[in-house]
């Protein structure tokens, strides 16, 4: 399956490979341990987020990527740090721009678990537009709170969330605070 997901030349190739590594990684942990032990795993995922196939695909690449770097975490973290250096704030902060409801939650799942690490945090602190995306795409679209305030927890902005969100201009009423 990772061969039909390498293959440059055929992106539609790509999309069903793609969601069975998706329901296998979601079925059985030994199989994102077997995952992560394929050489050049990442950078494949990552191509497929960035050079989008279908909603679908980009989706199941994102539910992958989140899935590797929660097991890395709980290892050493290398995953997730190749992730980090290969620009995936980055590229989520471009999904976050455009995308709908669906991939972006699964966008701010995987940004979670990428700045719970210091690294990625200083990443995202390195990007200015990080903090006004995710305001702009959690609380004024969506009203996705709960998980906007779980990825300013990640950033470790308790002083600075209320402040922040106030600046955004957002009409919010003061017993949410």
């Amino acid at each position: 399956m990772v061969w039909f997901l390498k293959s440059e030349n055929d992106l539609s190739s790509r999309q069903n490979p793609i969601c069975v590594l998706k329901e296998l990684i979601s079925a059985d942990q030994a199989c994102v341990d077997g995952l992560m032990e394929i050489q050049d795993i990442e950078e494949t995922l990552f191509h497929t987020v960035k050079v989008p196939i279908c909603p679908k695909a980009t989706k199941a690449s994102l539910v992958i990527i989140y899935n590797m770097i929660k097991s890395s975490k709980e290892k050493s973290g290398e995953i997730a740090l190749r992730f980090i250096r290969m620009g995936l704030i980055h590229l989520i902060l471009e999904i976050l721009v455009d995308g709908d409801k669906s991939v972006c939650e699964k966008a701010l799942g995987v940004m979670d678990s990428i700045c719970s690490l210091e690294e990625g945090r200083e990443n995202a602190y390195e990007n200015a537009l990080t903090v006004p995306l995710l305001v702009k795409r959690y609380v004024c679209r969506t009203r996705q709170r709960n998980s906007l305030f779980r990825v300013f927890g990640s950033f470790a902005w308790e002083k600075m969330r209320v402040p922040l969100l106030r600046q955004c201009n957002l009409g919010l009423s003061r017993s949410y605070w």
